[in-house]
């Protein structure tokens, strides 16, 4: 989704390995980070459910419950092996939300429990875009192939779907100013469900908004502190009106042009039984590099 960004999606080299760092970077309140939050939840749900479906977990298995509500609909059923999406959300959010937990007031600063609640609330958001994505798959039973009656299951979205999606949210995230209520009070918490005590910069949060606390950093040099790589020696093209253009993705620092050769693989054939074989050619490309 951020592959042409300035961000695009990645941490600064080696912060990943520094637990300090990475904390440190996890812990910012730009929408950048929400994004990450919400996607890294919805990711840990959509990978439980699709293992409980496989039969890769003991706790878990498909979700049988479906089939006992009776469908308003005689042409179908509940049937088949329904994704345990439930399981899943439950246990994505004791994995994710369990470092977010809101501390005692005494002895927590104001914005770390700010941030506390609004990361919470992104996990959420991630959680509920991969519920929301689930689908009907259907099968047929009947007399010659017909359609009399049909057995139908909840499927997993494609994850893509869900990434796109929270892209989306991501572009549309909302700017908030909390209140001192927000921090001071232990009843308040978006996540939890519970009333929100936020004042959003210029319209209105909802449960399902992405939202965020701080301006995003220059995504255009590396800052090793906000784990921002910075956009220098990221490819780029000269003529396109996609984000990755030179002049955006370079900020105005220029680009370089190289003429370089790549292996490729060519002339494939399929060889009885049963492999592909191909030849490996050369190739010239151009390259344009920030």
């Amino acid at each position: 989704q951020f592959e042409e960004e300035r961000w695009n999606c990645r941490l600064l080299d080696g912060a990943t390995k520094d637990e300090n760092i990475l904390e440190t970077i996890l812990q910012q309140g730009t929408k950048e980070i929400a994004f990450i939050h919400a996607i890294t939840s919805a990711s840990l749900a959509h990978s439980i459910t699709s293992s409980c479906s496989a039969g890769l977990l003991l706790e878990c298995s498909c979700d049988r419950s479906v089939q006992s509500i009776v469908s308003t609909d005689s042409s179908w059923r509940w049937g088949g092996c329904s994704d345990n999406v439930q399981y899943a959300i439950k246990y994505s959010k004791i994995i994710t939300d369990g470092g977010n937990k809101q501390k005692d007031g005494k002895k927590a600063a104001l914005m770390e429990r700010v941030r506390s609640v609004v990361h919470l609330h992104n996990n959420d958001v991630g959680r509920k875009t991969f519920h929301s994505l689930m689908t009907h798959k259907c099968r047929c039973h009947g007399v010659s192939g017909s359609c009399a009656v049909r057995s139908c299951w909840r499927s997993l979205p494609r994850f893509r779907q869900v990434g796109d999606q929270l892209k989306f949210k991501y572009l549309d995230s909302v700017e908030i100013s909390p209140s001192l209520q927000l921090a001071d009070s232990n009843s308040v918490s978006v996540a939890s469900g519970q009333k929100s005590q936020w004042r959003s910069i210029p319209q209105p949060a909802s449960d399902t908004d992405l939202i965020f606390l701080d301006k995003s950093p220059n995504y255009c040099r590396p800052d090793r502190k906000r784990g921002v790589q910075g956009t220098r020696d990221r490819n780029c093209q000269p003529d396109t009106d996609k984000p990755n253009n030179c002049k955006h993705l370079c900020c105005g620092r220029g680009y370089r042009t190289r003429v370089i050769e790549v292996d490729e693989a060519c002339e494939c054939q399929f060889m009885w039984c049963c492999s592909i074989q191909c030849k490996i050619c050369k190739k010239v490309q151009v390259v344009h590099t920030c």
